[in-house]
């Protein structure tokens, strides 16, 4: 099965929290390689999932760091 766009985004957060199975990550890995849109979307989305597991967010150049209550 070919994936398109779609079909990747669906998929995307489990891809990058590791719960999708095998073939469905060689799919997505394939089509990565492919398409330059995905891949963007893919690191971006990686990046805002570290900041928020790292609690530290930058806007317009400020660092802020977020305090556990």
């Amino acid at each position: 099965m070919k994936l398109d766009c779609k079909h990747v985004w669906e998929h995307i957060s489990g891809y990058i929290d590791n719960t999708v199975d095998a073939k469905l990550r060689e799919e997505i890995e394939r089509h990565l390689e492919h398409c330059e849109i995905c891949s963007a979307i893919l690191d971006s989305t990686s990046q805002v999932v570290g900041a928020i597991e790292r609690r530290v967010f930058s806007v317009n150049g400020a660092l802020f760091q977020l305090h556990k209550d």
